[in-house]
């Protein structure tokens, strides 16, 4: 069964939270965050620069729309009543926490990069949300649109479908997403049909079969490198761009 989108929408006339398992790949990022709880490596974001002036009555219902039409949006992720790790989706009234609007220009490019990186660094709390943030900035008359999402809600492909469907609902005046809304399985359902499916037979055995497989002494990948490993994960890196 294909895992399905995380921006796929809640059942229709939700009212309370709706609790579910995470799925492991959740359960994987939620175990790395709380590792390390102010690390940005999980984080997607972006920004653009917008052409004209911003209607942000528009922007800002778009912004409440899309957090209606996408589940994810309201989803929080902490420990359930047993210490398992659940996912919480909160009632489809709940929006998102809205967009954030600054009145204060900024005074130039190095100062632009240094509020974008202080917006997009900030951690998220997974417990309270929102996992989804954005904001306008003002570059001297040019606003600034910025957005920036944790990988728990949101992976590249879906980001995609959340910026189309943030573009669509401003072109309508804010009201709505216009066309229709997403259906089929949501991911709070798929994530505990995943659960179940792993502690029956099938799931059982297929554990048996990878032990199976990785049992004894797993071999040392030693590969060069140019300074010795830290003891505690930094995330520092470099990245180098040339074309083929």
């Amino acid at each position: 069964m294909p895992e399905p989108s995380l921006t796929e929408e809640a059942p229709e006339g939700a009212s309370v939270p709706v609790r579910a398992p995470m799925s492991f790949g959740q359960e994987a990022l939620w175990f790395l965050s709380r590792l390390a709880p102010e690390s940005r490596a999980y984080h997607l974001c972006g920004a653009a620069r917008l052409p004209g002036p911003v209607d942000r009555a528009a922007l800002a219902g778009a912004f409440a729309a899309l957090g209606r039409r996408h589940a994810a949006l309201r989803t929080t992720f902490g420990e359930g009543p047993d210490g398992a790790p659940e996912q919480r989706v909160a009632a489809d009234d709940a929006g998102t926490s809205g967009i954030a609007f600054s009145d204060v220009p900024v005074a130039d490019e190095a100062a632009l990069a240094a509020r974008l990186r202080f917006e997009l660094d900030r951690p998220f709390d997974l417990e309270r949300g929102p996992l989804l943030r954005a904001g306008v900035l003002d570059a001297g008359g040019e606003p600034v649109l910025w957005l920036a999402a944790h990988h728990l809600v949101a992976d590249f492909w879906s980001l995609a479908l959340l910026l189309r469907d943030l573009g669509a609902a401003y072109a309508a005046g804010g009201r709505e997403v216009p066309g229709p809304a997403p259906g089929g399985v949501t991911y709070a359902e798929w994530a505990r049909g995943q659960r179940e499916r792993t502690a029956g037979p099938e799931g059982r055995a297929e554990l048996a079969w990878w032990r199976e497989a990785l049992a004894g002494e797993l071999p040392r990948l030693e590969l060069p490198a140019d300074r010795p490993r830290p003891a505690v994960r930094t995330w520092d890196g470099g990245a180098v761009d040339f074309r083929l």
